[in-house]
C-alpha cells in the first residue's frame, strides 16, 4: 500500500488538465459576464432611442392636457422600443415629469442574465432618461407681403439693419425676394423667403423655399370713415394739440410746429400724414389709419417724432395702419436723420415702406415691427428693430416662425 501511495504522489500526469479546469471556470464566467454586459449595452442604446422619441413627442404637444401628453409619451416609447430585444422587457410605466416647456422621461428595462452568479441575480436593470424642451419660434419684426415681387425686401447703399431676437421674412416667390446691394448688411435671428435671396450682406444666410406667412392683420376691422371732422389741417410756427377724428385732405406739420396728439384714432382720409423738417410730433396711445386715395405717410429728415401705439383695443400695438384698398403701391417715406421713435407696428399691406437717409431709426423702441407690401432701406442709416411686447405693454399678435423641440439631456 505504501508503494502504491508513493507512486500516486510522484505521478504528475494529468496536472495540465487540472490546471486548465481551474483556469477555465473563471475565464468562462468572465466571458459570460462580458456577454451579459454587452447585451445590456445594446438594450440601453435601444431604450435610450425610445425614451428620446417619447420625450420629444411630449415636448411637441406642449399645449395638450397632461393626461393626453402622458399617453402620447407612453405610446411613443412603446412604438420605438424593440419588444423583446435580447429578451429584455420594460419594467413598469415610464416616469414622466412636465415642467413648463420641458418634459423629462425615465424608463427601466430588465435584461436577463445568462450567467447568473447569485440566486437573486437573474436580470440586469437598465435605466435611461431623456429631457426635451419646446422652443418657441422667433417672432417676425419685418414681413413683406407681396407674393411675386423682386426685391420685396431690399437693402442698398451702406444701410444697416439689426433685428435683435426677431425674424425677417419675404412672402415673395421671386428668386431675389430678399436682396442686399452695395455694402448694405442685415443681421437678424433668421431670414427666410418663399423664393430666394441675392447679396452677401445677410447674417445668418437666408433660407429659401419657406412657407408664406399669413398677414396677421388681414381681418382688421375698418373704422368709421364717413364724413370729415377736420379738413386740410396744417400746423406751423407754434405749439398745438391735436384730437382724434377724421382728417380729410391729410394732416401736415410744418416747420417749427410742436404738436401733441391726444390718445385715440386718427383717420387720415384722402391725403398724407406729413411731418416735415423742424416739426415735432408726440403722441401716446395713438393710431393713424390711412384711408382713401392719395393717402400715406411722409416723415422728413430733421423732424422729431415720438409715437406709441395703444396697448388695448382693436388697434392695440399698431401705430400706422393702411386700408388695403387705399392707394395701392403708394410709397410711404421715412427719412432718417432726425429724432424718430415709433413704438408699435407699421402696417402697410398693399403699399411700399421706404426708409432712407442717415442716422439711427428705431434704436430705442422696445417694439417696432414693419409689415408692408414691400420694404426698402437705402442711404447710410442704421435701422434697429426689436419686439418686446411685455416691455411695451402690448399683446403679442405678430406671427412667429415655426417652433422647434430639442433634446437637452
Amino acid at each position: 500500500m505504501r508503494k502504491i501511495l508513493d507512486r500516486f504522489c510522484k505521478n504528475d500526469r494529468g496536472n495540465a488538465a487540472i490546471f486548465f479546469t481551474l483556469v477555465l471556470v473563471p475565464f468562462t464566467l468572465t466571458l459570460g459576464v462580458g456577454f451579459d454586459l454587452h447585451r445590456a449595452s445594446n438594450v440601453r442604446s435601444n431604450l435610450q432611442s425610445a425614451v428620446d422619441s417619447a420625450a420629444l413627442a411630449g415636448a411637441i404637444n406642449i399645449d395638450s392636457p397632461s393626461i393626453e401628453r402622458e399617453q402620447l409619451v407612453s405610446d411613443m416609447l412603446t412604438a420605438n422600443w424593440r419588444a423583446g430585444s435580447y429578451g429584455a422587457d420594460l419594467v413598469g410605466q415610464a416616469n414622466t415629469v412636465f415642467s413648463g416647456d420641458t418634459v423629462s422621461v425615465s424608463m427601466t428595462a430588465a435584461v436577463p442574465a445568462t450567467f447568473a452568479l447569485m440566486e437573486n441575480f437573474h436580470s440586469i436593470p437598465v435605466t435611461t432618461t431623456a429631457s426635451a424642451e419646446n422652443l418657441p419660434g422667433q417672432i417676425f419684426c419685418m414681413l413683406a407681403l407681396n407674393s411675386t415681387k423682386k426685391d420685396a425686401i431690399l437693402l442698398s447703399g451702406s444701410s444697416s439693419l439689426l433685428a435683435e431676437g426677431c425674424a425677417v421674412h419675404s412672402n415673395s416667390s421671386h428668386a431675389q425676394a430678399l436682396t442686399t446691394k452695395g455694402t448694405a448688411d442685415a443681421e437678424a435671428s433668421d431670414f427666410c423667403a418663399v423664393g430666394g435671396y441675392s447679396g452677401n450682406g445677410f447674417s445668418p444666410e437666408p433660407s429659401g423655399n419657406c412657407a408664406p406667412v399669413e398677414d396677421p392683420y388681414a381681418n382688421l376691422p375698418v373704422p368709421d370713415v364717413a364724413g370729415c371732422d377736420y379738413t386740410n389741417i396744417q400746423f406751423k410756427n407754434g405749439i398745438f394739440t391735436a384730437d382724434p377724428g377724421i382728417y380729410c385732405g391729410g394732416l401736415s406739420l410744418q416747420a417749427d410746429a410742436d404738436v401733441s396728439f391726444n390718445p385715440g384714432l386718427y383717420v387720415i382720409k384722402g391725403g398724407e400724414l406729413s411731418l416735415l423738417a423742424q416739426s415735432t410730433a408726440i403722441g401716446n396711445d395713438v393710431t393713424f389709419y390711412f384711408y382713401g386715395a392719395d393717402t400715406g405717410l411722409n416723415i422728413q429728415a430733421q423732424s422729431g417724432v415720438n409715437f406709441s401705439a395703444p396697448g388695448e383695443g382693436v388697434y392695440s400695438g399698431l401705430v400706422f395702419v393702411q386700408h388695403p384698398d387705399s392707394n395701392p403701391q403708394h410709397s410711404n417715406t421715412i427719412i432718417g436723420g432726425g429724432d424718430v421713435q415709433i413704438t408699435g407696428t407699421l402696417y402697410f399691406p398693399t403699399q411700399i415702406l421706404d426708409i432712407t437717409g442717415g442716422g439711427g431709426f428705431g434704436a430705442v423702441s422696445p417694439v417696432m415691427a414693419l409689415i408692408a407690401d414691400s420694404i426698402i432701406f437705402s442711404g447710410n442709416g442704421e435701422m434697429k428693430l426689436s419686439v418686446d411686447h411685455e416691455a411695451a405693454g402690448f399683446p403679442e399678435v405678430l406671427p412667429r416662425t415655426p417652433g422647434s423641440v430639442r433634446l437637452t439631456h
